[in-house]
Formats: C-alpha cells, sequence, structure tokens
C-alpha cells in the first residue's frame, strides 16, 4: 500500500486544527489561529512520524498523550498545569470522535489506496478536500468571532474600605448560588482581588482551603462554595464583600448583593478577571 506523506499530514492537520478549535471552546481557553495552527502541525507531523518509523504499543500510546498535551500547551494561553491535562484528554476524545472525518476524506479521493488501473487523481482529491476543509474552518473561526457578541462588565468590589476593579464576562450559564444564603456567585480569579483581601483569605483560596488558621472577623466573611463544571467538581472559597457594584447599559454602576468564589483558575474566563452571575447581564 502506498501512503503519501503530504497528504497524509494534510488530512491530519485538518483533523487537528478542528479538534483543538472545539476543545478551545468548551474548555473557554483563549487562543490564536496562528496557535492552532502550530499546534495542529504538531499533531499532523507527528502523525507522519509514527508512520515513518511505525510507532506501536505502549510506546506509541505514551508518545500520543505526550504529544497531545504538547498541542494545548501550544494552542491554548495561560491554561493551567489541570486545565492543560483536561484539555489534552478532551482533545483526544473530540479527536476520536471526528475520526470518521478522515475515513470521507480518505474514500471521496482515495488518496491512501494503490491504483489497479494507474488513475493518480485519487491523491490530488484528497489532498484538495483536506486542503477545502482547513480553509472553512479558519474563515469560520474568524467569522464567528465577529459575529458572536461577547457582553463584558466593569466590576467593582470593596472589601474593608479597599477596592478593586475588575473586568468581567457576562455569562447566562452562570447560575452558581452560595449553599446556605442563596446568594449569587461572582466568580473572581483570585489574583486579581488579592490587593484587597486579607494575607490569610488569599492563602487559604489559594493553598488547599484551610480555613483553621484565619481570624474570627474573617472567619464570619468566609463560605464553602461547591461547583462543577467541564473539569470536574471542586469547592471554591467564598468571601463575603463588603460591597460589589456592577456597570450597568447606561454606564451607571448599580449595587448588588453576592459572594465572592475565589477561583485559583489562571485562564477560562474568557480573558477577564471575573464571571457574572446570570441574573447581573
Amino acid at each position: 500500500m502506498t501512503v503519501y506523506a503530504d497528504v497524509l499530514f494534510l488530512v491530519n492537520f485538518s483533523l487537528d486544527f478542528v479538534t483543538l478549535y472545539i476543545t478551545g471552546r468548551l474548555m473557554s481557553h483563549s487562543s490564536t489561529t496562528l496557535r492552532m495552527s502550530a499546534s495542529a502541525a504538531i499533531g499532523a507531523s507527528f502523525a507522519v512520524a509514527a508512520l515513518v518509523f511505525d510507532m506501536k504499543g505502549a510506546g506509541y500510546v505514551l508518545a500520543l498523550a505526550a504529544v497531545r498535551l504538547l498541542m494545548c500547551v501550544c494552542a491554548y494561553r495561560r491554561a493551567g498545569a489541570f486545565g492543560y491535562a483536561i484539555s489534552s484528554v478532551l482533545l483526544f476524545s473530540v479527536g476520536t470522535a471526528l475520526g470518521g472525518a478522515i475515513s470521507a476524506i480518505t474514500s471521496i479521493g482515495a488518496g491512501y489506496r494503490d491504483s489497479m488501473s494507474g488513475d493518480s487523481t485519487g491523491e490530488a482529491v484528497t489532498f484538495a478536500v483536506a486542503g477545502a476543509a482547513t480553509l472553512i474552518t479558519a474563515v469560520s473561526v474568524r467569522v464567528s468571532k465577529r459575529r458572536v457578541t461577547i457582553v463584558r462588565r466593569t466590576v467593582t468590589v470593596t472589601v474593608n474600605g479597599k477596592s478593586v476593579t475588575l473586568d468581567a464576562l457576562a455569562d447566562s450559564g452562570s447560575l452558581l448560588r452560595e449553599p446556605l444564603s442563596g446568594a449569587p456567585v461572582l466568580i473572581v480569579r483570585a489574583d486579581s482581588v488579592k490587593k484587597i483581601l486579607s494575607p490569610s483569605v488569599f492563602s487559604a483560596a489559594t493553598c488547599g482551603l484551610d480555613v483553621s488558621k484565619l481570624p474570627a472577623s474573617e472567619m464570619a466573611r468566609v463560605r464553602m462554595i461547591p461547583v462543577s463544571g467541564v473539569a470536574g467538581e471542586g469547592i471554591l472559597l467564598g468571601y463575603r464583600p463588603d460591597s460589589v457594584a456592577v456597570e450597568g447599559k447606561n454606564g451607571n454602576k448599580i449595587e448588588k448583593s453576592c459572594i465572592l468564589g475565589l477561583s485559583c483558575e489562571g485562564n477560562g474566563f474568557g480573558g477577564c478577571d471575573a464571571i457574572l452571575p446570570s441574573e447581573f447581564i
């Protein structure tokens, strides 16, 4: 059987580009077309190398896992170690689900088969279809970015007389509430509000949720908030601020009653500092 390396590379590049885009959207990772292209090229190069060197068994599985992780690190910005690990697993799952695309393209062009009749057009058709798929995906990414309106709001959080202004992403799917009071939760990156928190509270939020050393005045503000999402289940340290003012549609500030959910996530907020509760939008 004759295999054309250029066709194999482009077909895998196309599929990897699509899977990287889908994975990034599912995980809310920020990226660029250039970064995803570079990452897809890494995956496609590995596919060619695996065939050339006849990689099999456990060695191939370990190498594939390492390459998928490298692809995520290359494609997505500041996702964090855990985020990259989850993304690499999701990338493999999405790629497996879309594997039928490879079979469809191959059946159209028959580029991986020796032609009994000497017809050499099969690989050219495969090359053209794979290239068109890549181009369509790249254009679709850019068009979708222009068409989708991302709503952001400025949020001012005040604690003990100190304030910080955050760039918050309005998410209609953010329905998290504090279990006891039922108050909505404003999820914020802990480092974005570090300067208005006491060192003991910031340490508790970022170092295993150990609240045993918090003074009584801080304990009265602290809550434990269970969360679940694409990355799995966990617990956020909740903190009751003195006030939260959210920018309205006309630019005025509106006081809101909520609990801060202090997250250690380095990214996943669409490049923002916080995620607004759905009822604040």
